[in-house]
């Protein structure tokens, strides 16, 4: 038996279809077409918004010698810390050290006390602040001393890039709006929730308007380098 190949009047209706197809979905379906915003835009607006307030850090685990003594100790970490880096200690408790770097950023040094144990944690990031009053400058402790067993890289939500996108929110709303490809007929909002402190910038909202959110729990670190969770949240409307 003889087969029918497929004809070109067949092709272009095929083609003609999907062309259709394509302009429904963005004509009727399109999320950035619609005065009312869709979990779409709530979800990429979000994923904007974390973008904006990451931040780096990584911390380093040291493992201190049962034999040194209490002392100013510093710890050659095996490269150039960068100058927007600063470095904040504790021991694995919890406990904070005072801590800093060297002026040729290639060492950490810190003041010590075997007492409360010889696990110490030293992380870096952009986000801290200076330990102040800067410790004693330290002397380098041998290799030998000390191991470093492992280091992590995370990423978290800078508390300070927040409280500074807070005011940028109120002084340059259109450029910030811009930033976070917020449709031009939506306007938004922005929270912070931590144990205790928020932080939120929000535009007065019309009546019978409505208001779509998404929120994340999200990892948050200050210049002190305390971590917390806490609760971030975008609204749309």
């Amino acid at each position: 038996m003889k087969k029918r190949g497929v004809s070109h009047i067949e092709i272009i209706m095929a083609f003609i279809l999907f062309i259709s197809a394509v302009a429904f979905v963005f004509i009727f379906i399109n999320p950035f077409a619609t005065k009312n915003p869709t979990s779409a835009i709530e979800k990429y607006s979000l994923n904007e918004l974390t973008n904006l307030l990451k931040t780096n850090i990584t911390t380093y685990t040291l493992i201190i010698s049962d034999n040194v003594n209490d002392n100013a100790i510093a710890i050659d970490l095996g490269f150039t810390i960068p100058s927007a880096v600063n470095a904040r200690a504790k021991y694995y408790s919890g406990i904070e050290l005072p801590s800093g770097i060297s002026s040729d950023r290639n060492k950490v040094y810190l003041t010590w006390n075997k007492d409360n144990g010889h696990v110490v944690l030293i992380s870096l990031s952009e986000e801290f602040e200076a330990y102040t009053p800067d410790p004693d400058i330290a002397s380098l402790l041998p290799e030998n001393k000390y191991q470093i067993s492992s280091s992590v890289f995370f990423e978290s939500i800078s508390e300070s890039k927040t409280s500074a996108l807070e005011a940028e929110y109120f002084a340059q709303y259109s450029i910030l709006k811009a930033e976070l490809n917020i449709p031009p007929q939506a306007d938004f909002g922005f929270k912070l929730s931590l144990p205790g402190k928020t932080i939120a910038a929000n535009k007065i909202i019309p009546e019978n308007i409505e208001v779509k959110s998404r929120n994340k729990i999200v990892r948050v670190v200050n210049p002190s380098g305390s971590q917390l969770l806490g609760n971030l949240e975008v609204s749309i409307w």
